[in-house]
């Protein structure tokens, strides 16, 4: 009910009711209470129905047609939860929360789609388990759940999901599981693809710096290194790896040094971070080898901005703006029953060419 002693408008509070009741489904079959239901039942003067009937009208929840009456929308926007946590799994990686590319490609997805949002937090599984109890009850109104990064410490919301015939999907998730839904895109392909074009820009011996721990998201940027590496007839010399405890440009500045002082003739070097790749090309120029001329630099994953490092890095890029964006499309089609669940759809990896690898020249060329 109203509170008249809260300080917010009225007709804000009363737009705030409506709109609740909107969300559940109560008029569904449009039966909308008339202006003057709406005065006796909250004790409000015409004056302020009206205003928060406007609010309404401007957000595309109802219609209001002269002599008819006020009507909900049809086509009005879904709801859908944006789910964010600490959960963690053992091994203590964050299995949730939006990256900024993430937030890029929600934002116009949103839009586009005629979606909108509501951010639900829990920081443990109890909070969880409270709040999943709430939405499945219809309580707020949500139609379906999109989720970040997945791991298996999330398996029993699945359950839950499933249980509940409630729609929901991963964005986040770096392998295809068949028994989910969610949005890939495939770490591995993007290494191969940095590799493919290191090889066939004439680099043959190529060092890489990657993480020692096994990480769902970053093991396989190695393994695409390996598996490009036997590809080509070439070995994956242990010398040619540096692995790290932390990915940061400190650490791959001395994984860089490492590798020079093991490998004589090395021209490339393959990262599995663009933080990785800015710290062994900042090491190189401090010692007067050049990039790309005498060592080319490539890695997987993109910065924000293209000219982060002093020579523009060449890269393959994982674009989650994409994958959020299809994460939002994919969900209101689940929605609308307009695809079988469970789904995935993968994303394509970017390969985006900048100046740090030089390119051999084609035969015949000079």
């Amino acid at each position: 009910m109203l509170d008249h002693e809260s300080g917010i408008p009225l007709y804000l509070q009363l737009k705030g009711i409506l709109k609740n009741e909107i969300d559940l489904d109560k008029y569904k079959n449009g039966s909308f209470p008339t202006e003057f239901a709406l005065m006796k039942t909250y004790s409000l003067s015409r004056g302020t129905v009206r205003k928060a009937l406007s609010e309404l009208e401007k957000e595309h929840l109802i219609d209001r047609f002269s002599g008819k009456g006020t009507f909900v929308n049809s086509n009005r926007p879904q709801k859908l939860g944006l789910f964010i946590g600490e959960l963690t799994d053992k091994s203590g990686i964050n299995g949730l929360g939006l990256s900024p590319k993430q937030l890029k490609g929600a934002l116009p997805a949103l839009y586009e789609f005629h979606a909108e949002i509501e951010v639900m937090q829990a920081q443990n599984r109890v909070d969880s388990e409270k709040l999943l109890k709430r939405i499945f009850s219809g309580e707020i109104g949500i139609k379906g759940i999109l989720m970040g990064s997945y791991l298996p410490v999330f398996d029993w919301m699945i359950g839950e999901f499933k249980a509940h015939k409630f729609p929901y999907i991963f964005m986040d998730v770096p392998m295809l599981k068949k028994d989910m839904n969610h949005v890939y895109i495939d770490p591995k392909k993007a290494a191969e693809k940095t590799m493919k074009f290191l090889l066939d820009s004439g680099r043959k011996n190529i060092g890489c710096i990657c993480l020692a721990s096994k990480n769902p998201w970053l093991t396989p940027r190695y393994d695409g290194y390996v598996s490009s590496l036997k590809a080509a007839g070439l070995g994956a010399e242990p010398s040619l790896t540096v692995k790290l405890e932390e990915l940061t440009e400190k650490e791959a500045a001395s994984a860089m040094n490492t590798l020079l002082k093991k490998n004589k003739g090395l021209d490339a070097v393959y990262t599995i971070s663009p933080t990785l790749a800015k710290g062994a090309i900042d090491f190189l120029l401090s010692k007067g080898i050049r990039v790309p001329e005498d060592i080319s630099v490539a890695a997987v994953d993109d910065f924000e901005s293209g000219d982060a490092c002093a020579v523009p890095l060449t890269t393959t890029n994982l674009p989650s703006d994409k994958a959020t964006r299809a994460a939002v499309e994919t969900l209101l089609k689940i929605i609308n029953g307009d695809v079988k669940t469970p789904v995935q759809r993968e994303i394509e990896p970017e390969l985006i060419i900048r100046a740090s690898v030089l390119i051999a020249a084609r035969p015949g060329k000079k």
